[in-house]
């Protein structure tokens, strides 16, 4: 099974859990070739207890995988549902806490159809619970979140960074509580 790891957000007004955390992971429990995707990666989270980091066992999914020849049964709650048949994949997943416990998910989906195929960045607006607020919508098929930066917090919006090399221009893209989607290039 793969997982990514989008980001960790702190959850303000909880007073038993401090974090909620995304990720995107195949939702099934095979652990085939390290080399083949082993179903559609959906995105999901989890909440972290202050006092002792265990999940939250409360949450209403259940991901079962074995691990050194141990079954685990984590607790989740699923964002998307992703169905094997449709080839599609939620990459670089990233959370933004935009203030009093709500969050901008975004994310790449992805086609695998014998290559991958980039579809767009979505997004969605959750509760610290995983609760939808705002449904899934592209944002923009234009532009990609990177891989290795972090999305983050600015004006009130979740923003993040891209950059044309050949053009030697800077762009950060925002995306508001309503997932309004703004491009300012930078000068």
């Amino acid at each position: 099974t793969y997982t990514r790891l989008g980001n960790i957000a702190l959850i303000e007004n909880d007073p038993d859990y401090g974090y909620i955390a995304l990720f995107a992971t195949e939702n099934t429990s095979a652990t085939g070739s390290t080399t083949n995707i082993d179903g559609p990666r959906n995105l999901a989270v989890v909440r972290v207890k202050n006092s002792d980091n265990s999940i939250d066992p409360a949450l209403p999914d259940t991901l079962t995988v074995t691990s050194s020849g141990s079954s685990y049964t984590n607790r989740l709650k699923w964002l998307t549902d992703y169905p094997s048949a449709s080839n599609l994949h939620a990459e670089r997943p990233k959370l933004v806490g935009i203030g009093n416990d709500q969050y901008v998910v975004l994310w790449e989906e992805w086609l695998y159809n014998g290559s991958n195929t980039f579809n767009g960045v979505y997004g969605m607006v959750i509760d610290d619970r995983g609760n939808f607020i705002t449904a899934a919508k592209m944002i923009t098929s234009q532009h990609h979140l990177h891989r290795g930066d972090d999305a983050f917090f600015l004006n009130d919006r979740a923003a993040w960074m891209t950059g044309n090399a050949a053009k030697q221009e800077l762009y950060i893209h925002f995306v508001d509580s309503s997932l309004n989607y703004e491009m300012i290039t930078l000068d």
